[in-house]
């Protein structure tokens, strides 16, 4: 019951968020999408998760646009993006290698512990479509371009990779259970925020960033269900 409750008001602020997008209120818009997504979305996988990201993604990038923002100051320039698709390869591809490795190391496994009921779904479609592409919106591309006019690029980095740690505060709270755990989830997502943001600003695209995020995401899964499953085969 409460998670419908709850989302049924994430469905609500959605809405509220896409309504404020359009008639151009950019921080009301922003504040009611990213708590309208984080609520909508909990325990929801598949393709009403992967709707949601793409409707909250947009409703962000209209909010965006309503500010003035263009596409390069928010890392979409057209030109941008094609320069950095193989930027983009080589970084997801480094990473595909780097987590398969770490996967075999026990303490470092525990780190891809998500252990997702769909693996491949969730690698395909939940994560690009849902997390990826809604937190790399919110966090590299809309909230640092809104912000670095106010207070410049650095600091606009640092306060938009602290939001996306406190971003991952209902779910650590979900899954840990305890203090120590989420404020550890926090600093780990904070300092990973500044190190995509860092990496959408050099390559002057938000692809390379997403890739990365997608590859270590989506890689992580897959080797999770994989570890998951040889457990089981090799206690049965």
């Amino acid at each position: 019951m409460a998670a419908i409750r709850a989302r049924t008001i994430g469905l609500g602020l959605l809405t509220v968020g896409v309504l404020s997008a359009a008639a151009g209120f950019v921080w009301i818009a922003v504040a009611a999408v990213l708590a309208g997504f984080l609520m909508a979305t909990r325990r929801l996988a598949g393709w009403p998760y992967a709707a949601a990201g793409m409707v909250a993604a947009a409703a962000l990038l209209l909010a965006a646009a309503r500010s003035g923002l263009s596409s390069p100051q928010l890392g979409l320039g057209a030109d941008e993006l094609v320069r950095s698709l193989p930027r983009a390869a080589l970084v997801a591809l480094l990473t595909v290698g780097a987590v398969l490795v770490a996967a075999r190391v026990p303490r470092l496994a525990r780190l891809f512990d998500t252990r997702p009921q769909h693996p491949l779904r969730a690698a395909l479609l939940d994560v690009p479509f849902g997390t990826v592409l809604v937190e790399e919106v919110a966090f590299r591309a809309v909230l640092p371009a809104l912000l670095a006019p106010l207070c410049g690029v650095p600091l606009a980095v640092l306060a938009a990779s602290v939001l996306f740690g406190l971003w991952h505060v209902p779910g650590a709270l979900e899954a840990d259970g305890d203090l120590r755990g989420t404020v550890g989830t926090v600093a780990v997502t904070t300092a990973g925020g500044v190190v995509l943001c860092a990496l959408r600003y050099a390559a002057g695209s938000l692809l390379v960033p997403a890739a990365l995020h997608w590859a270590l995401n989506g890689t992580g899964t897959l080797a999770s269900a994989r570890r998951t499953g040889a457990a089981s085969h090799g206690g049965a």
